[in-house]
């Protein structure tokens, strides 16, 4: 998937529209309430996709420093980046 197409489905008015639209013909009360809960269970879903996100970018960083850290020598010799870090 394409970054340009999860940030279009982490965008929150567009959401946010989808939402109205489906309570359109429901009370007031109704509306705001069930808008209430599901654009907070939207956020919290929200936020734990960027946290995974992070992690993965943060992962993908950590690998390619272990790789290209160690010399042959060290490898060789076991003294990698990964066994004291």
């Amino acid at each position: 998937m394409r970054l340009s197409k999860l940030m279009a489905i982490l965008d929150t008015s567009r959401i946010k529209r989808i939402i109205k639209s489906y309570y359109e013909n429901s009370t007031r009360a109704d509306r705001f309430q069930s808008l209430y809960i599901v654009m907070y269970t939207y956020k919290i879903f929200r936020l734990i996709v960027i946290i995974f996100m992070i992690t993965y970018f943060i992962g993908c960083f950590w690998w390619l420093l272990a790789r290209y850290v160690n010399t042959e020598k060290d490898i060789a010799e076991g003294n990698t980046f990964i066994k004291y870090f």
